[in-house]
């Protein structure tokens, strides 16, 4: 994007489907590990690899737009948290049901 008010900008958008735990098991992913499909392993994963995407692009001022997907109810709590202590806002739509923890 160019900003015609103030300066030459750019966006950065990244998009992640985290899977919500409920459709994530050994079950439905037998060659995985178990620890690839524990949920607390998966979310301090999934936690340590969401706080890196928020760092700024050396060399610009843009910090990424994040479009998480599959966010269950179980999670978004925790994500909400990370987010707030590294400066973002925390959009959050929760819908489907209880057999998805309303990803």
């Amino acid at each position: 994007l160019y900003c015609t008010f103030c300066c030459a900008m750019s966006l950065w958008l990244i998009t992640y489907n985290v899977l919500s735990p409920n459709f994530c098991s050994q079950e439905k992913y037998p060659r995985c590990s178990i620890d690839a499909v524990d949920p607390d392993k998966r979310l301090e994963r999934i936690l340590a690899q969401v706080k890196g995407f928020t760092q700024r692009r050396q060399g610009t001022r843009a910090r990424p737009v994040l479009c998480l997907q599959e966010v269950s109810l179980s999670w978004a709590s925790k994500l909400y948290a990370m987010f707030d202590a590294q400066g973002y806002k925390w959009i959050s739509e929760q819908y489907s049901s209880p057999s998805s923890d309303y990803m």
